[in-house]
């Protein structure tokens, strides 16, 4: 079966579940015109020929087909659709997981979570489902898919195609988590994600300081201690100090290179008699730590001070609150103080009276613990909140960007271009810069899907307060969903380099569908790229736009390929076509702006140039005509070459 018709066939899977009648030959020949003649990508025609027969038969298009990914293009945070087979299922290994298992499709094999909360069906094993709005994470640099409340899973019945194999090894990996555990292992011997069983003495009991841990404590054998966590969930009941146990089904973890074990809903704890064996003297080092972990907390800290594992006292300013993302989750928001600021989480267990944006508090016996790099307090059931009546004066502390770690800052930038939104969800991305660098940021739609007011405009420069500062890759983006910003009017900012500035010579190997004649929303400060019908992804449906040039590609030196961004400066130098003359072209021409695009590739594809420009996300941003030039060789040189490659003598290349 050739991929056109397996293509085929796949489309009117996706017609008739959407209750349509699909006519597969007609939609074969509808690709192989696409594809064929028009060469167009058979991941484009694919999507162009499904949206063409539901308009046609009109079928409602719901928002999250259209974000419908194959597994092997997940990245974390992406809220997407999948289908695929569930190819393995395996015990929850926590309370609050209900299901956990491998689900693959052709590209590629993912784990899958599903919360107990979310209430949804569980899944069967070797069955097909098509799996709408789950959300992929990263967890210890592997990623997997969350099922929760808002995910909808529908069943794929008389699915047969045939699936990645990769989800054998990741089988054996998960067979090896949640398998046998019934042999006695020493603490000393345990591994990061084992299931065990052990023996041991109990040295130390804590309270959990959270309202999902009933216990925490130091549990000890003659080889080493470990701390060990139960949950509420769990409903075990509390080991005693002094006895010994044996604790079969633990889950081993490990978080900031220290190990723990995880007492769960399938945890069997067996009390047994004094075996008489002297347990280790890590045991006593580690029952302090544990002791001044959860008391001692009553002098007030800096929150900028405050580190992941620490119980702390603060003094602080609600200075934003955002939408609580579970129902497990009273508040969310994040506090300041002169030092910095910080998101916290006030659990739902905690029964604390709601906290009041704009309004000091002293919070005592809070949790820090950490999220995607970046810390987090949480406000639990032994938290005490006790509002402080005076309003004290803040000054944030602006940091620049090339300072930013992970959590929460304040920054002064000018913003610098917009990008190309690539999700429905998001509401502007772009660049923006200060004296010491240059960072991508994200402005997200609300979750009602109505833009957010806040947009930035270009070359212009803002104060940003309370800002979240993400991880990826070793990149550091910014995310002012929610943030304060704040115009500055007339002022203006000397963007420096970040050390990120790349030079890199190779051949243009590739030059994308968005390059050539393009067109710009002229609403203020938008300058986004409208599609061909004239829509923006902000101001929607432009009667009046201008004019652009863009070039979006790849440039191969043979052994590093690098994704380029040429701006118009840049675009005109190498092409040799002036914006003028493309526009005239593109009206004059019957193919339109496409006879544009078409030129580029002529006068540019397989051709060597040298660029050089900011490398944001592994992309480089060629902004003017200096930045980019075309290789060029010697003649006389070169024709020597070619006279050497013929004979010592010179050869007759005729």
């Amino acid at each position: 079966m050739d991929q056109i018709t397996q293509t085929a066939e796949r489309i009117s899977r996706t017609i008739e579940e959407r209750g349509g009648k699909p006519d597969t030959e007609k939609i074969q020949a509808k690709l192989r015109l696409l594809i064929n003649e028009f060469l167009i990508p058979a991941e484009d025609a694919e999507r162009q020929v499904t949206n063409e027969i539901m308009r046609e038969q009109q079928i409602t298009v719901q928002r999250e087909a259209e974000d419908k990914k194959q597994i092997a293009e997940l990245q974390p945070n992406d809220w997407a659709t999948i289908e695929g087979k569930v190819v393995m299922l395996a015990a929850g290994g926590n309370p609050a997981i209900a299901q956990r298992g491998i689900i693959a499709d052709e590209s590629g094999a993912v784990e899958f979570v599903i919360w107990e909360k979310a209430q949804l069906q569980l899944l069967e094993e070797n069955a097909w489902y098509r799996i709408e709005s789950c959300v992929a994470d990263e967890f210890r640099e592997k990623l997997n898919i969350k099922l929760h409340s808002g995910t909808k899973v529908v069943p794929v019945p008389g699915m047969s195609r045939i699936v990645s194999q990769e989800w054998h090894q990741m089988a054996e990996k998960m067979a090896g988590k949640s398998g046998d555990s019934a042999e006695v292992k020493t603490i000393g011997s345990l591994n990061p994600e084992e299931w065990a069983t052990i023996e041991g003495k109990v040295v130390k009991t804590s309270e959990g300081g959270n309202p999902k841990i009933s216990q925490r404590g130091i549990i000890a054998d003659a080889t080493d201690a470990i701390e060990f966590v139960i949950w509420s969930k769990a409903e075990l009941p509390p080991l005693e100090e002094g006895n010994w146990y044996r604790i079969e089904s633990a889950v081993a973890d490990s978080y900031n290179d220290k190990m723990s074990l995880k007492l769960h809903s399938g945890t069997k704890i067996i009390p047994i008699s004094d075996t008489g064996t002297p347990v280790t003297t890590a045991a006593d080092e580690m029952a302090v730590t544990l002791k001044t972990g959860s008391d001692n907390t009553d002098e007030v800290r800096d929150i900028a001070s405050a580190k992941p594992n620490d119980w702390v006292t603060v003094e602080g300013k609600i200075v934003a609150l955002q939408p609580s993302p579970s129902s497990a989750i009273a508040q969310k928001g994040i506090i300041a103080d002169a030092s910095g600021a910080m998101e916290f989480v006030v659990w739902e267990k905690a029964g604390a009276e709601p906290l009041e944006e704009h309004r000091w508090y002293r919070i005592e016996k809070a949790t820090i613990d950490e999220y995607r790099n970046a810390p987090s307090m949480k406000i639990h059931s032994g938290s005490t909140i006790t509002p402080i009546a005076e309003d004290r004066f803040l000054n944030p502390v602006i940091t620049p960007l090339a300072n930013l770690t992970p959590g929460v800052a304040c920054v002064r930038v000018k913003m610098l271009t917009n990008w190309e939104v690539r999700t429905d969800r998001m509401l502007q991305t772009g660049l923006v810069g200060d004296e010491t660098g240059r960072m991508k940021f994200v402005i997200w739609k609300n979750r009602d899907g109505m833009a957010d007011e806040t947009i930035l405009e270009e070359d212009k420069v803002y104060t940003i307060y309370y800002a979240g500062v993400d991880e990826y890759n070793e990149r550091y983006s910014l995310n002012l969903s929610g943030a304060t910003v704040l115009e500055e009017e007339g002022a203006d900012i000397e963007i420096g380099s970040d050390g990120r500035n790349e030079i890199f010579t190779g051949a243009v190997v590739h030059m994308s569908a968005g390059s050539g004649l393009i067109k710009r929303c002229r609403v203020e400060g938008c300058n986004r790229a409208l599609s061909r019908q004239n829509f923006c992804p902000v101001h929607e449906m432009q009667q009046e736009f201008r004019y652009d040039l863009r070039i979006t590609g790849v440039i191969d030196d043979g052994i590093t390929a690098k994704n380029v961004i040429m701006q118009r400066d840049a675009v005109e130098k190498v092409t040799g076509l002036t914006l003028e003359k493309a526009i005239e072209i593109a009206e004059n021409s019957p193919l339109g702006p496409d006879d544009v695009f078409m030129q580029f590739q002529e006068r540019l594809m397989g051709r060597y140039v040298t660029c050089s420009g900011p490398d944001i996300d592994g992309t480089i941003i060629i902004r003017d005509a200096e930045s980019v030039t075309l290789v060029t060789y010697d003649q006389g040189e070169h024709a020597m070459l070619l006279n050497r490659a013929g004979g010592q003598n010179g050869g007759d290349l005729s």
